[in-house]
Order: C-alpha cells, then sequence, then structure tokens
C-alpha cells in the first residue's frame, strides 16, 4: 500500500512538472526516441514509460529507458522538474522496480551527446534530454 502511495505521487509530480514545463513555454526538457511508434505523446503514456509501468510501445517494440546519471550535469535540475525528487531518491525507486521484478533496468548516462549517442544507435530508446538545442538528427516527440 505504502508503495502505490508512493508511484501515486511520483505520477502526480511528474504531470505537474510536465504541464508546467509546457505551459511556462521554458522548453528546457525534450523527450527524445529511436524507432518508437509514437509521433506525439499524452503526459499520462509519457508518465507511465518513465515510471517503468509501459515496457512497450503501440508496435509492441521493448523500450528501453535512459535517464541522466549521478554525473548528469543538470540530473537534480532534471529529476526534480521531472519528479519533484533528488536524484538518490528516483535511482532508489527505480533500484525497486527492478528488485521486484517490474521493468528491466533504465540505462544512466552523464551528459546530453552520451544520451543521444545511446539512443541514436538503440532502436526502441527513449529519453529525456536537459537544455537541447536540436542539432542532432534525432526524433523529438511533443507532448500534448
Amino acid at each position: 500500500m505504502r508503495f502505490k502511495s508512493l508511484s501515486s505521487l511520483v505520477v502526480l509530480l511528474l504531470l505537474s512538472v510536465l504541464l508546467r514545463a509546457q505551459s511556462s513555454g521554458g522548453g528546457k526538457i525534450s523527450v527524445i526516441t529511436n524507432n518508437l511508434s509514437y509521433d506525439t505523446m499524452s503526459k499520462s503514456v509519457l508518465k507511465d514509460i518513465f515510471l517503468g509501468q509501459n515496457q512497450v510501445d503501440d508496435n509492441n517494440r521493448t523500450i528501453t529507458i535512459v535517464l541522466p546519471s549521478k554525473y548528469y550535469p543538470n540530473a537534480e535540475d532534471l529529476i526534480q522538474e521531472i519528479t519533484g525528487w533528488s536524484p538518490n531518491t528516483f535511482r532508489r525507486f527505480w533500484l525497486s522496480q527492478v528488485f521486484q521484478g517490474r521493468t528491466n533496468p533504465p540505462i544512466y548516462l552523464s551528459d546530453n551527446q552520451k544520451i543521444i549517442d545511446f539512443v541514436k544507435q538503440n532502436p526502441g530508446s527513449i529519453a529525456f534530454l536537459y537544455n537541447y538545442d536540436g542539432p542532432e538528427d534525432i526524433t523529438t516527440i511533443p507532448i500534448l
């Protein structure tokens, strides 16, 4: 029961942060993918993916989640915006998910370029980028 409450809190925080980011026009967070079936994505689908609750796309392709490591320059800001948690708390959440067998572990990378390179080389991957300007040839998904 405690875990469900915690999961619900994460979902609500993620949704509120994404709504705030969309309405502020700041555009600091970008969602990038490689060969997933999404042209656009609702906030609820995005939330389900990044909380490990949705593990395949509409074409039944396994989704690989890429998250910022603790060495990512803006990891604290990004994780705080997404969840309202510190990066360590968010990593503990993911460790719990993986330990319980609920999902595959995410890939943690330390900067935007490493995240972009990984996503480009791994079909089915999805990631958040912070302060992404878009010079790379990669699919960015608009959030509805």
